[in-house]
């Protein structure tokens, strides 16, 4: 063995060593990933018919987290939008509403959940309250508009139930 191979040995595995280091941590780091718990990620789905905004509510129930559903669309309810059980952000564009076909059918109605925001959509011809929020710890109202229902425009209940950013519109 020669002078200069004793000296590139030490090196060699002082790098392994190193390299070893390495791999223990990449790995201890990928165990702990993967033992960590994944996210829950909630829905976003855009809704044109009656049917399709219930099982859109419903899926949101189903699904923990905040959840965007938008009204890209009039709607014409054939049936009682479920009530919502988890937080929800609906928001209507291109002119949505809510119609609950001449009185039949109800539309919003959330109670003891955390949030809930509603924006950009008129609520017409509903049995009982267009929005009834019971126990709603963030209530958020833009830009709604309510015609014709049988009971309150807008019902709000409970202890901690704020409104904000509320507009009326003309």
């Amino acid at each position: 063995m020669t002078t200069s191979d004793r000296q590139q040995r030490p090196r060699r595995r002082k790098r392994r060593k190193q390299a070893s280091g390495l791999s223990i941590a990449a790995a201890g780091a990928m165990i702990a990933g993967a033992l960590s718990p994944s996210p829950a990620w909630a829905t976003e789905v855009t809704v044109t018919t009656g049917a399709e905004l219930i099982q859109a509510i419903e899926d949101a129930n189903a699904t923990p987290g905040f959840d965007t559903i938008t009204i890209n669309a009039p709607i014409v309810l054939e049936a009682d939008l479920p009530q919502i059980t988890d937080g929800l952000f609906i928001q209507g564009v291109n002119g949505a509403a809510v119609d609950g076909n001449a009185g039949a059918h109800r539309a919003i109605i959330a109670e003891n959940i955390d949030l809930l925001s509603i924006e950009g959509v008129d609520f017409r011809a509903l049995r009982g309250s267009a929005i009834h929020a019971s126990d709603v710890a963030e209530l958020v109202i833009f830009s709604v508009g309510v015609e014709q229902a049988t009971g309150h425009g807008v019902y709000v209940y409970g202890n901690g139930t704020r409104i904000e950013k509320s507009a009326r519109r003309r």
